[in-house]
């Protein structure tokens, strides 16, 4: 099983996104932990758990409006 762990979103929270959205994989492979989610919410990010594929979309459509962010895990 993959993990999104905090220490992985270290680069991402210092640029102060208001929306991170996070990309599971192809078959929602990658899981996001409660302790991770928790942390996003406590650094006033908002965070969304999509498929890669909506990822992508939803990223593209908020990209002008707001600093969003993705982190895509990538399978195949």
């Amino acid at each position: 099983m993959h993990l999104l762990q905090i220490a992985d979103l270290n680069n991402i929270i210092a640029e102060k996104p208001s929306v991170l959205i996070v990309g599971t994989g192809a078959y929602g492979t990658m899981k996001v932990p409660e302790k991770t989610m928790d942390y996003l919410r406590s650094e006033g990010v908002e965070a969304n758990y999509p498929d890669t594929k909506e990822a992508f979309e939803l990223h593209n459509s908020l990209f002008h409006e707001r600093a969003a962010f993705a982190a895509l895990h990538l399978t195949y």
